[in-house]
């Protein structure tokens, strides 16, 4: 498939081209985020520091399966960790 351009046209992609300028706008690339911090915070509550209890597995069964039976919350919603 040819494409035809004009005149005007091969003259400014050329001249792009060479100069090292691109045509479409540059593409920034966002910094990685920093989450060191965060990921060394003790004092929070995660999945590996939950009671293993008979009564704690109970109670995170019936929060979970609330939760994944409420169909008006969202499915980011249903994916929430829960920890007791």
């Amino acid at each position: 498939m040819k494409l035809a351009l004009s005149k005007s046209t091969r003259a400014l992609v050329l001249g792009a081209m060479m100069s090292g300028v691109p045509l479409i706008g540059i593409a920034q690339q966002a910094p990685a985020p920093d989450n060191a911090k965060a990921n060394t915070q003790t004092d929070q509550n995660t999945a590996d520091k939950q009671s293993n209890t008979a009564s704690d597995r109970d109670l995170t069964q019936q929060v979970r399966k609330a939760i994944m039976e409420d169909k008006a919350i969202s499915t980011y919603a249903h994916n929430v960790k829960v920890v007791t």
